[in-house]
């Protein structure tokens, strides 16, 4: 299966992602527009402590209205690896140094509207203070 770009439009322009819509040419010669997010990519880490416990952050998330608990994560900057974002991301949001890093593997949160691809990272051995 396959679509074909036939034209695009960027929608919005925003500091955190872009937004289009594209018309496509289906496989089957039909054509449809699709409305998608272009995401530069995050990289979220699963912090192991020395107890053997993890750590939560509580963020405020706006699209929910309310708190939720979550593993450190956060955007990749432009230029910036992966790893360097879990590292920052992990020390921002923490006040954590890890070790180690262990890259565990990626995600597509949801491929059917946007390109986002989330790092996921174990950090291990990590200490307050600086690295």
């Amino acid at each position: 299966l396959t679509e074909k770009k036939l034209a695009q439009e960027l929608v919005f322009d925003g500091n955190l992602l872009k937004l289009y819509c594209t018309q496509v040419e289906l496989s089957n010669g039909k054509k449809s527009m699709r409305e998608w997010i272009n995401h530069p990519g995050a990289a979220a880490i699963i912090p192991l402590l020395s107890n053997g416990e993890t750590l939560l952050v509580r963020q405020f998330r706006y699209p929910l209205g309310r708190e939720t608990l979550e593993i450190p994560a956060g955007k990749i900057d432009s230029g910036e690896s992966p790893l360097a974002c879990a590292v920052r991301e992990l020390r921002e949001e923490t006040g954590l140094f890890a070790g180690e890093f262990i890259k565990i593997g990626s995600l597509l949160t949801t491929p059917g509207f946007t390109n986002e691809e989330i790092h996921l990272f174990l950090s291990k051995n990590s200490s307050r203070g600086s690295a």
